[in-house]
């Protein structure tokens, strides 16, 4: 019989509780949780990166650290991956725009991808915002998005800042 491994690190943030869950060895799942959810399924097992998760976004919410160093794993389709790698590359403090990190042809399939990104924060999908400068969705909601942009000086949208 087959079982899964489960490890789960809850953070308390200053914008909330995040979740993190994956295996012992990468974190696949990072959200914004209501209270109530945090009981639920609590992990049992070890794993490295819980404590360094703890410790880098602590320092993130600080302003003590721009760039996560956890190992990550997300599982989505080949497209889905690239674009969350190219989420990986937009530099803490910047904004960009769907099309901006594809064609601007693809710039819907960009957003369906970046809209499923299921490791929020340290997958800065928070950091991609509408050709208009709007802060368009987010998962974790668009008040956090938007005190996620400022904890980072990405001022919007008068400042956009593209990568």
């Amino acid at each position: 019989m087959l079982y899964m491994i489960f490890a789960q690190e809850i953070i308390d943030t200053p914008l909330g509780w995040m979740v993190l869950k994956g295996d012992q060895d990468h974190i696949k799942v990072a959200h914004w949780a209501a209270e109530d959810e945090l009981t639920i399924g609590q992990g049992t097992i070890p794993a490295e990166w819980k404590s360094q998760a703890t410790e880098q976004i602590n320092a993130y919410f600080k302003k003590e650290r721009k760039q996560f160093s956890l190992p990550l794993k997300p599982e989505g389709t080949a497209f889905q991956e690239v674009i969350w790698q190219r989420l990986l590359e937009i530099p803490f403090g910047t904004t960009t725009t769907y099309s901006e990190i594809a064609s601007p042809e693809q710039a819907r399939a960009v957003g369906t991808a970046v809209g499923a990104n299921p490791i929020l924060l340290l997958v800065p999908c928070h950091r991609v915002i509408g050709a208009d400068g709007s802060l368009t969705g987010y998962a974790g909601g668009t008040d956090r998005k938007d005190e996620l942009l400022r904890l980072e000086g990405a001022h919007h949208p008068q400042q956009l800042r593209l990568f």
